[in-house]
């Protein structure tokens, strides 16, 4: 609103200097080109001022823009040596797209050879029909509980070897409770469970 009285007001100022300033030069009062006006250099002196500074403003939202994504690339870059060097992948499920992720840590957690590329046909294929059903029973208690996701399962990856994994994650929900998507973290826990099975 400050705005727009301003740069309003001033054009309607300045228009009325103008008109002042062409009826002196007609009526011979003021002698001075008719062509002339220096009304005119109030408008542009007030636009130039509000444009200079929405530019500055710009300036200064880009610069604290880049800075801010800076950070933001430095956490990502901690947060993935971090999991890296835990050996925990990390995962998501667009459960409106329908659409999966899983980190290059995850993929080799669930057995998937280098190259080999994410398929949540081929990672459910790779289970067995008993371990599928708990995961998707933990799913369907996520989604219509709280949204915390925690169970195990076996997978068998490309070399052919049984994996045991574990898998935490949380659901997220809009406001009418309907899932927006899942996110969490797998880790390999073979050791664990074979040494449970020998107790």
């Amino acid at each position: 609103r400050r705005r727009i009285i301003l740069i309003c007001g001033s054009m309607i100022g300045f228009l009325l200097l103008s008109a002042a300033w062409s009826l002196a030069v007609v009526s011979g009062t003021l002698h001075a080109p008719l062509t002339v006006n220096p009304a005119f250099l109030g408008v542009l002196l007030v636009m130039s001022y509000e444009l200079g500074g929405d530019i500055l403003r710009a300036v200064q939202l880009a610069k604290s823009l880049s800075v801010s994504e800076a950070h933001l690339r430095e956490t990502e870059q901690r947060m993935d040596m971090a999991v890296r060097g835990a050996g925990i992948g990390l995962w998501s499920r667009d459960l409106v797209h329908e659409d999966s992720w899983v980190s290059e840590t995850g993929l080799r957690v669930l057995g998937f050879g280098p190259g080999e590329e994410w398929d949540r046909a081929r990672f459910y294929e790779r289970m067995p029909e008993a371990d599928r059903k708990v995961l998707q029973s933990a799913i369907s208690a996520a989604l219509s509980g709280d949204g915390e996701f925690n169970t195990e399962y076996r997978i068998i990856g490309s070399d052919g070897r049984i994996r045991w994994i574990m898998v935490r994650g949380q659901a997220e929900f809009d406001e009418k409770r309907t899932p927006l998507r899942m996110r969490g973290i797998v880790s390999e826990i073979t050791e664990r469970r074979e040494a449970e099975s020998q107790l």
